[in-house]
C-alpha cells in the first residue's frame, strides 16, 4: 500500500516509472503491479488493507512450493484463476 494524498502527487507515475526500471528489462511482469496500490487518503488505504486482511492470513515457501493461508474459502471461479494461472 503507497499513500499519495491527491494534493502530493508524488506517486503519480510510480506506473511509469516502475514500466521503464523493471518491466522493460525483464526483471517484473505485469502482473506484478497487481501486488501495490495506491491509495489517496487514510482512510482509503485503511479500507484496502482490513479488505486484504479478511481474506489472506499468511504465506510460506514449503518444498519449494508457495503455500497461501486464508480466512475464508475462495469462490470456485478464484480457485479455478488460481488454478489457471499458476506456475507448476
Amino acid at each position: 500500500m503507497l499513500l499519495d494524498r491527491a494534493q502530493w502527487h508524488l506517486l503519480a507515475d510510480v506506473d511509469e516509472i516502475f514500466d521503464r526500471a523493471s518491466f522493460q528489462i525483464g526483471l517484473v511482469s505485469q502482473e506484478d503491479f497487481s501486488f501495490f496500490k495506491i491509495a489517496h487518503d487514510v482512510d482509503e488505504a485503511v479500507r484496502e488493507i482490513l479488505q486484504f486482511y479478511k481474506v489472506y492470513h499468511f504465506c510460506a515457501l514449503v518444498e519449494e512450493k508457495l503455500v497461501l493461508r486464508i480466512c475464508q474459502p475462495l469462490s470456485k471461479d478464484a480457485v479455478a484463476e488460481l488454478n489457471k494461472n499458476s506456475r507448476t
